[in-house]
Formats: C-alpha cells, structure tokens, sequence
C-alpha cells in the first residue's frame, strides 16, 4: 500500500482537520514529519484576553492554529506598548521572549516540542525556508507600521489596521469583505498610537463615507475596498 493510500489513518486526526495543515510549516513538512508531529504536539486554546506567555519566558515554539495573538513590550514602569500582531499560521518561535504574547481573541495554538522542531529543521530545508519567509514578512510588516505611526494622518492609521484586518480574514462568500475587530478600540489606540477617542472618531469617519459598515461595534463589512485602500494611503 502506498503512503498516499496510509496518508488518512497515519496521520493524527487533529492535523487532518486543522484548517492550516497547508499552510505556514505544516504545508511544506514530509508524511512522515506530519505524522511525528501530530503525535507529538500539544493543543491548547486560550480565550481573549489570556496571557499565552511573558517577556523573559523561555518559550516552546507554537504554531497558532485559530485567533490572532498581540504582542506586546512593557517598560519598568508598568506601561505596555503593543508592538506586533499574529494571525493564525504564524509560529511563535522557541527562545527567550522579548515580548508577551496574549491572545486578542479566542485562540487555538499547537505546541511544538523543541527537539523535534529541530530535527525536523535538520532533515528539511523547505521548513527552515518557510520560518525565514515568515522572518522577512514581519520584517516588512513593522517597516510599514513605522511608516503608518510615523507618517500617516490618524485616519489613514485607523484605514490601515482595518484593511489589514479584513484581508487576513479573506473574502466571505456572497459578502465580500468582512471580519471581527480582532482588537478593542482601546487596543486599537495604543497600537496606532492614538487615543480612543480619535480611533472612534475615525471609525464613524469610514461609516458616514459608506466605505465601511459597524454592526455590533465590532463586525466590519467592507462596501469598497478601493476606497478603504484609499483611505489608508497605501
């Protein structure tokens, strides 16, 4: 029998199921280091507002399997900036954080042990190679919320998140784009850099424009997607 003919009863069903096996790591690992890894992983979920680990912990790397993560740095003083997002594919390596790592909705993440993450990297560059381009996409994505706290008009700040909200949630058929605010209008605030009440202010901004509709104060339907992207000055 082949290993295609085996694929479905060797690999563990938690990875038949799981709605990122072709993306992020998973996609490009072999049968048999799929197989491993759903025998060896552990899933946990953890519900909006739940710390998943803090700045100087030493972390095992976690794939996020649903939700999106924040992370945030905190100064001696108490005060905490949050400095980046985490949508779901995305690995949390293993190391020594610099950063705390919270869920802003309710997330599922896979923890990956770090010994076998690393004979996997061994055996298979595919993997190594999917990690780096992860690496390069953060990269681009803090340049260009350097940009966007640095440059832009608060309404094109408020414009971007959005946007980049709705297009990591994808199309919703016969709806076109929309998707949950992933972040409190607080959160919002403190990562664009604004107070709520210019995120509010803006936010009813995009609604009366008829770029955007707010159902719920959290649901974001997307009218004209050219408009929100001209908005945001991209």
């Amino acid at each position: 029998m082949t290993k295609l003919a085996t694929e479905p009863v060797e690999i563990a069903a938690k990875c038949l199921a799981c709605h990122i096996r072709y993306t992020g790591i998973c996609a490009v690992m072999s049968f048999e280091e799929l197989s491993e890894v759903g025998r060896k992983t552990i899933r946990r979920t953890f519900k909006a507002g739940t710390p998943i680990f803090f700045e100087g912990d030493n972390v095992r790397a976690k794939n996020i399997v649903k939700g999106v993560v924040h992370l945030s740095k905190g100064l001696s003083d108490g005060r905490q900036q949050i400095v980046g997002l985490q949508f779901s594919s995305a690995l949390l390596p293993a190391r020594i954080s610099q950063v705390t790592a919270q869920a802003a909705t309710d997330s599922e993440l896979c923890a990956i042990p770090n010994a076998l993450l690393t004979d996997i990297l061994g055996r298979n560059p595919k993997v190594e190679d999917a990690m780096y381009k992860q690496t390069l996409d953060e990269l681009d994505q803090a340049r260009h919320w350097m940009l966007s706290v640095g440059r832009k008009t608060a309404l094109e700040k408020v414009a971007s998140l959005i946007l980049m909200f709705v297009m990591k949630a994808g199309p919703v058929s016969g709806i076109g784009y929309q998707c949950d605010l992933p972040l409190t209008r607080t959160e919002i605030a403190d990562f664009l850099g604004l107070t709520v009440e210019t995120v509010s202010r803006n936010i009813t901004k995009l609604r009366a424009s008829g770029i955007i509709q707010l159902d719920n104060g959290r649901t974001v339907t997307v009218n004209s997607l050219p408009k929100l992207k001209r908005a945001s000055g991209d």
